[in-house]
């Protein structure tokens, strides 16, 4: 991880917690003092979150 902004990579792995902890320190260092970091953070965890609401729905929909 550098100083610049995170990339969606990254989020992507925060979102899923699947970052190293050294890495994931880093990311949430990061965060918390930037805006369009922690604004596209919240993005992703809503896209993941209804995501996994649809796959969820769906799986309920096709029960025997």
């Amino acid at each position: 991880m550098n100083d610049a902004h995170l990339s969606d990579d990254e989020l992507e792995l925060l979102v899923l917690e699947k970052l190293e902890p050294k890495d994931k320190v880093e990311a949430e260092s990061h965060i918390l003092g930037c805006p369009a970091c922690a604004h596209r953070l919240e993005e992703m965890r809503e896209y993941v979150q209804a995501m996994r609401d649809a796959l969820r729905k769906l799986s309920e929909d096709n029960r025997p």
